[in-house]
């Protein structure tokens, strides 16, 4: 409570405790001898001690000198020096009473709005009410100890009063607002989350260096704010309504606790979509929100959160720019990038990779093009692509993208484009006898309702055989490994229909390339193939491709190359035929998890958009004989760019099993 309340308590309880022991040695005296002057004495000190006190908080006045002169005179009389002794002490108790009882009446009205509620103070909305003359004109006859108890008891109630106010009008959570730390303020939301909703006065407060603006209801994060407890504040913006945060917002001008603040708007709304930005635009300076949702319900809409204009980005929208460049470098008639000049531009990316992810929030991929587009237009030049999140804004204290990247003399003009990337997933198909290359499968992990496809098939151990395909598919959070009873199971074309069993499972994003792959072995004997063989779909594609007399049963493994045609055997998509692009891309993929950074990718481009459900999928060149070598392992796809794994990489993370 504040300095001025707890120290009017203090000389209040002085006060009373003087009372109860005046009474006791007055009811000693008055049984030792019954004699008038002790029943005078008695009732002159009454007198005098009545004056200061009221029915709420009381303010003494000036007693004088000459009601204590009357005292010691009849304590000259009695020659008591006990009496005597207690005289003096309460005429320093009444003194010390009576200054801060208006010291207190004075702060009372300054802090309250003309009444006071929780205090009723006649004096304070009535300030000049004669308290005074109403107990100096009370007849109190010759109740002497009775009455002086009684006073006591009043003064006792009084402060009992005051003390329950301001004790009583503070929550745990308040408290611990101010001064308690992050894990007390967390755990008393936790166990009483309506708490947070809770105001107080800042009027009256418990902490006499906690400088709060009169006259305003104060929420727990407010209080904090202005207690400088940053931890308490981390916790309770995270927890508090938009509109609290709004006022906190627009109280504080300080860049911290605002840094705070959207922290706690930004961790509210991921909580509800899968990614969510704070920074500027660079056109204008304005600080906004952006949120990325696969809901068109909001687009074009531009409402605030917290005060704070927020933008919908629907992730199924595509980036007109990139659109046209693959369109460009699907049908360009000139070549696209060598592989002297991939390696080249591949060398750039690894020089400045760590740099562009780490002081790039808003970037979502580095890609090789042989296509640039300028001002809308799409033309022939080998440049480094920064996909971001959100064309036109940076994201918290980043710098731009730079405008060009230069290796070792060698330097490419950068291309900035806007897209997003998601991994692969969608539904069943037919049942396969035995399985086949681009049939749909599913894993028995209960959280991890996605499909993906049967990719290359290896030769295990013991005679046993075996397929490639993703570890997304098999586990929603794959890092895990293996683990019997959860993820172990992989059924086709869904659950209780099965297939075979996880025997190794390998998602490392942090190798070179990234890994996300799984080898399941064929259990049932009735579905174990004897050659490589594709989905009728498939079949029916490579007749229309003109490869109807492709050997496919080689086990090649074959070289990704740029500017290359491949052949995708996806579960969902029903063409195969591909363009690979460039080799060396870094790409954020949405996982179950969250976005991981997944590098040394592989991308392909395709006339039709790749569906969801061909994560696992193999991807093969035609060679000069016709023979068809698997190159490698598809992991995910956004509109008409996709993204694969080098297959001898897989073979290495995953057991170096050789394919069928």
């Amino acid at each position: 409570m504040s300095l001025k309340i707890k120290t009017w308590l203090e000389k209040r309880k002085i006060t009373i405790e003087l009372l109860h022991k005046l009474a006791d040695e007055l009811e000693s005296l008055q049984s030792l001898s019954e004699t008038a002057s002790g029943m005078i004495m008695a009732g002159a000190c009454l007198s005098l001690m009545a004056a200061p006190f009221t029915a709420g908080i009381s303010t003494l006045c000036s007693l004088g000198v000459a009601g204590f002169g009357f005292l010691n005179g009849v304590q000259s009389l009695m020659k008591n020096h006990v009496i005597a002794d207690l005289t003096k002490e309460m005429q320093r108790a009444f003194d010390d009473d009576r200054n801060e009882s208006n010291k207190l009446n004075i702060a009372i009205q300054d802090m309250t709005y003309g009444t006071s509620e929780a205090l009723n103070a006649e004096h304070v909305t009535k300030p000049d009410m004669d308290i005074i003359s109403v107990h100096m004109h009370n007849e109190f006859g010759g109740k002497s100890v009775g009455e002086l108890r009684k006073m006591a008891d009043q003064l006792e109630g009084e402060r009992k009063k005051i003390e329950s106010t301001f004790e009583s009008t503070w929550t745990k959570l308040q408290h611990y607002a101010v001064h308690g730390s992050a894990a007390e303020c967390y755990s008393l939301i936790e166990s009483s989350p309506k708490d947070v909703d809770i105001e107080v006065d800042s009027a009256f407060h418990p902490y006499p260096d906690l400088h709060l603006p009169k006259k305003v209801n104060m929420t727990p994060l407010q209080l904090a704010m202005y207690s400088g407890d940053k931890s308490a504040m981390e916790i309770l913006a995270r927890h508090f309504s938009f509109t609290s945060i709004e006022q906190c917002l627009a109280g504080s001008s300080d860049t911290v606790i605002r840094d705070i603040l959207v922290r706690g708007i930004l961790y509210q709304l991921r909580q509800n979509h899968e990614d969510v930005q704070y920074g500027n635009l660079i056109q204008t300076g304005e600080n906004v929100i952006v949120i990325h949702t696969n809901n068109d319900k909001h687009n074009d809409t531009f409402p605030k959160t917290a005060g704070i204009t927020t933008i919908w980005k629907d992730t199924k929208r595509c980036d007109q720019d990139n659109e046209k460049s693959i369109d460009y470098e699907l049908n360009m008639m000139t070549s696209g990038l060598s592989q002297e000049e991939n390696d080249r531009m591949r060398n750039v990316v690894r020089a400045y990779s760590d740099s562009l992810w780490k002081n790039h929030e808003n970037l979502n991929g580095i890609h090789l093009s042989a296509v640039r587009t300028t001002n809308g237009t799409a033309t022939a030049e080998n440049c480094i692509v920064l996909f971001c999140k959100f064309k036109g804004f940076l994201s918290g204290e980043e710098e731009p993208f730079p405008k060009s990247l230069r290796c070792a003399e060698v330097c490419f003009p950068v291309d900035v484009r806007e897209n997003q990337t998601v991994r692969s997933a969608n539904s069943p198909s037919d049942r396969l006898e035995p399985l086949a290359c681009g049939g749909r499968i599913q894993g028995s992990c209960k959280a991890n309702n996605v499909y993906g496809t049967i990719g290359p098939f290896v030769k295990l151990s013991d005679q046993e055989k075996g397929f490639i395909t993703c570890a997304h598919v098999i586990d929603n959070n794959p890092s895990f490994g293996v683990v019997k009873n959860h993820n172990h199971l992989v059924y086709q074309p869904e659950k209780d229909d099965l297939c075979g069993e996880v025997v190794k499972m390998a998602f490392k994003p942090s190798s070179y390339p990234s890994m996300d792959a799984a080898v399941v072995k064929i259990t049932p004997e009735v579905r174990i193939p004897q050659s490589i063989d594709f989905v009728s779909c498939n079949q029916e594609a490579l007749m229309s491709e003109g490869l109807a007399t492709l050997t496919i049963n080689t086990g090649a493994i074959g070289l990704p190359l740029p500017d290359s045609t491949v052949f995708k055997f996806g579960a969902f998509t029903p063409v195969l035929k591909c363009k690979c692009s460039a080799i060396g891309h870094e790409e954020y993929i949405r996982y179950p998890q969250g976005m991981v950074l997944m590098k040394g990718l592989t991308k392909i481009l395709c006339h039709v958009n790749h569906q969801y459900g061909d994560s696992g999928a193999g991807v093969y060149v035609n060679n000069a004989n016709d023979k068809l070598e698997c190159i490698g392992l598809f992991i995910a796809g956004r509109g008409r760019e996709g993204y694969f794994i080098p297959i001898q990489d897989v073979l290495h993370q995953c057991g170096n099993y050789n394919l069928m």
